[in-house]
């Protein structure tokens, strides 16, 4: 069970709006809790081998098991949905939970860790209770880092902020970036990339870390810095031969997050405009599109994006090269006039 990170965000919006009870657990062994249903030996392991040469029968999971974390996740369904709890075909790593008069519960679920949402005290305390009941769990209290995002909250306020400042860090000091000038702008719009001709001579790249500089771009881009994905999605697309020109561009994007370190996403809510008895009525969701229609300077493609908010802070993002090739203006044109007579 692997929750989607823009599942997350949702969560920590809605946690915000409703001021929810927003804490989290981690499940001690969680693949030890399955039982196997195939019969399985392995070989004793190393440091408890008895010399006989006598295999060992399975009888649950294990870590390294390829069953385990199916099994790990049936287990844990099952637990949940015994408790009452409603698995969403969106995404089935979240389970909501409803009274009569509109109380919320909600488990997200990443593997072994649980982002619990609770509308009260009493209602945490109680979903604590039934979790433990059916588990070895560790309670971490309220969330304030979950899949490498950083939860601050500010309960009078009825905010909630989401960054990755010290993913950051980490980054510029892996790329020996920490003492950089900052820029203003993700990428240097008088510079236009283009792949590189299949001549060039690239030998100066081979001992520069130019993909892991953009993988690790791409998890900033996932989690928290919207910002960035344009210019992530454009310089993946020169992973495979990647040339100074390109080097040039990530270390701005490196350049870029240098002085913008602490751009963080934050959700709240009003006390006015909360009807504490609604469920999702009072959660405005709002989009954005947009694409560049062909511009990518090598195969014509285009480029789309979108964002989407809930209240004030956005949830979900894109930034994405289609697939099909673009058609020019002309072509269009033509095709319309057909269509068209």
């Amino acid at each position: 069970p692997v929750i989607r990170m823009d599942s997350i965000r949702v969560l920590l919006a809605i946690a915000a709006k409703r001021n929810m009870e927003l804490e989290q657990m981690d499940v001690v062994g969680a693949y030890l809790n399955g039982k196997l249903e195939e019969e399985i030996w392995m070989e004793q392991p190393e440091g408890f081998d008895d010399g006989t040469g006598r295999g060992m029968h399975m009888l649950g999971a294990i870590y390294g098991l390829k069953q385990a974390g199916r099994i790990w996740n049936i287990k844990l369904n099952d637990a949940l949905l015994s408790l009452g709890f409603t698995q969403l075909h969106s995404d089935p790593c979240i389970y909501i939970r409803r009274t009569k008069d509109e109380r919320l519960t909600v488990v997200g679920v990443h593997v072994d860790d649980m982002a619990l949402l609770a509308d009260s005290e009493e209602d945490m305390k109680k979903l604590k209770e039934e979790l433990n009941d059916k588990f070895n769990l560790k309670d971490e209290g309220p969330m304030r880092h979950f899949l490498g995002l950083e939860i601050t909250r500010d309960r009078s306020a009825r905010t909630l902020t989401v960054s990755q400042c010290q993913y950051v860090q980490t980054v510029l000091d892996r790329f020996a970036m920490t003492e950089c000038t900052p820029v203003s702008t993700p990428l240097d719009t008088h510079v236009k990339l283009a792949k590189t001709p299949a001549d060039a001579d690239t030998s100066g790249m081979k001992t520069k870390p130019y993909q892991a500089i953009i993988g690790s771009l791409m998890y900033a881009a996932l989690g928290t810095r919207p910002d960035i994905s344009y210019a992530v999605q454009t310089l993946s697309q020169y992973n495979s031969q990647p040339s100074e020109d390109h080097w040039k561009a990530a270390k701005h994007v490196l350049r870029y997050l240098k002085g913008t370190q602490d751009f963080a996403i934050t959700y709240g809510g009003s006390r006015n405009d909360l009807n504490v008895n609604a469920f999702y009525r009072n959660f405005r969701l709002e989009g954005y599109s947009d694409a560049d229609w062909g511009a990518n300077p090598d195969d014509r493609r285009t480029i789309s994006g979108y964002a989407f908010l809930v209240g004030n802070g956005i949830i979900a993002w894109s930034s994405k090269k289609q697939t099909t090739v673009a058609l020019s203006t002309m072509e269009a044109e033509y095709m319309a006039i057909s269509y068209a007579t």
